[in-house]
């Protein structure tokens, strides 16, 4: 079936999510911090309340009762291990974070649609058997999402090929910016590793430090506190701007023109090193933030690799629901993104297959004539993207489905071994995508 626009573009933030794991980060971690002192050197630890009294009823008790501790937000444990202690916290830390996943993972994929499919499908028993018993002892399996899109291709030669079962720790020289963006950084706040004997023992105060920033974002300025030292590490941006001469040096920071929601996903992948996923439980709900918003944000804050990752998430979520972005965001999409940029060529190949290939009733519904030449009449920039597609697209050929062509497409970071040859050419002069027609 060809695939109809995207009605679910335009995303109410506002509108109360019915799922734990939909909640928005401010609601899950709170503003509200800690000041726990460990160890006969008072080893200083700020932590989230929310996250230390819901994961143990110990510290619920104490900070949310009438123990003294729950009026200064203090508490000393001068005869305990603080290397024990980051540990205990890093876990609290991560249970939190990886509950929203989880949860998500659980309504989807239960046990009994799980079993009852490998009892109908043989190979796929088979397939997911071998990979179970492949599995390095003590390793755990990465997300599909964050392999080398070369596991996927066919007729690729090593080190893609083999790269799910043979090569788990290696990186693709093809992929590597894009597999790289999506893990944690392994940057320690700029610690050597002859500092002290246990600075790797810190996972905890290494990775989030003690110093937090305030920031407000959007109109309602919804309030994010959140670790300076991850913050700094995972975003060059915030780097120069609290650990420079900027008046937000001071840890407080504003900005009232983006969206709360996609601000919330970056935090997301700040604190996780994961994009939330872009599809609710429901389908007949809306998407659960707008990748473009998403992606003019993360361009702004020159996180070239992540960019790549949004494109990723978008063009799959779109696949899976057999829809292209319609003809009603593209001014949106081109005044909020750079000329050449993922959404632009995403937007632009859309609309080249909608004109050329697709010609259903439904098309010709969602993508009105009238909409399509009002919206080219408007912009310009779109207007020159499209027409180079149609003029520079082979005789007696016709574009793919964008969902069909490689990822690299829309990528910034472009590698010459995974980019389809989709258009020809010529030196005459450069279109909008800063490719040659």
């Amino acid at each position: 079936m060809s695939p109809p626009t995207d009605a679910s573009s335009d995303i109410d933030s506002s509108k109360k999510r019915k799922h734990p794991h939909d909640e928005e980060f401010p609601k899950i971690l709170g503003t509200e911090m800690l000041n726990i002192y460990v160890g006969k050197e008072k080893r200083h630890f700020r932590v989230h309340k929310k996250i230390l009294c819901q994961k143990i009823e110990y510290f619920d008790q104490m900070f949310n009762g009438k123990f003294c501790e729950a009026l200064k937000s203090t508490a000393s444990f001068p005869e305990n291990d603080p290397v024990s202690f980051d540990v205990l916290i890093d876990n609290c830390q991560h249970y939190v974070l990886s509950a929203l996943r989880k949860a998500y993972v659980s309504e989807k994929w239960k046990t009994k649609d799980i079993l009852k499919a490998m009892a109908s499908n043989e190979d796929l028993g088979t397939d997911v058997l071998n990979l179970i018993r492949a599995q390095k002892p003590g390793t755990s399996p990465q997300d599909p999402r964050e392999l080398c899109p070369c596991t996927y291709h066919i007729g690729q030669s090593t080190p893609c090929s083999d790269f799910f079962l043979t090569r788990p720790n290696n990186i693709c020289t093809i992929c590597s910016p894009v597999e790289r963006s999506l893990k944690m950084s392994g940057d320690h706040g700029g610690k050597s590793s002859t500092e002290s004997s246990s600075a790797s023992s810190w996972k905890f105060l290494d990775k989030f430090g003690t110093t937090m920033v305030d920031i407000y974002i959007g109109e309602e300025k919804t309030h994010f506190r959140v670790h300076k030292s991850i913050l700094c590490t995972k975003i060059e941006y915030f780097e120069r701007m609290f650990n420079s001469s900027f008046a937000e040096s001071s840890g407080f920071a504003s900005f009232p023109e983006d969206d709360p929601t996609c601000f919330d996903v970056l935090l997301e992948w700040v604190y996780s090193g994961s994009l939330r996923n872009l599809a609710p439980g429901d389908k007949s709900k809306p998407r659960l933030w707008n990748p473009y918003q998403l992606f003019s944000l993360v361009d702004r804050m020159m996180i070239q690799g992540l960019k790549d990752g949004i494109m990723d998430a978008w063009i799959s979520h779109d696949k899976a629901d057999d829809a292209l972005p319609g003809i009603h965001d593209a001014t949106e999409i081109y005044a909020k993104t750079p000329a050449g940029s993922g959404p632009r060529k995403y937007m632009a190949y859309a609309l080249h297959y909608v004109l050329t290939v697709m010609r259903e009733q439904h098309a010709r519904t969602d993508w009105s004539t009238a909409d399509i030449a009002k919206a080219l009449a408007l912009n310009e920039d779109l207007c020159v993207d499209v027409l180079e597609l149609i003029r520079s697209q082979r005789p007696n050929t016709s574009p793919k489905n964008p969902h069909l062509l490689c990822p690299c497409t829309f990528h910034s970071e472009k590698h010459s071994k995974c980019d389809p040859e989709i258009l020809p050419k010529k030196k005459a002069r450069k279109s909008g995508f800063g490719m040659d027609f």
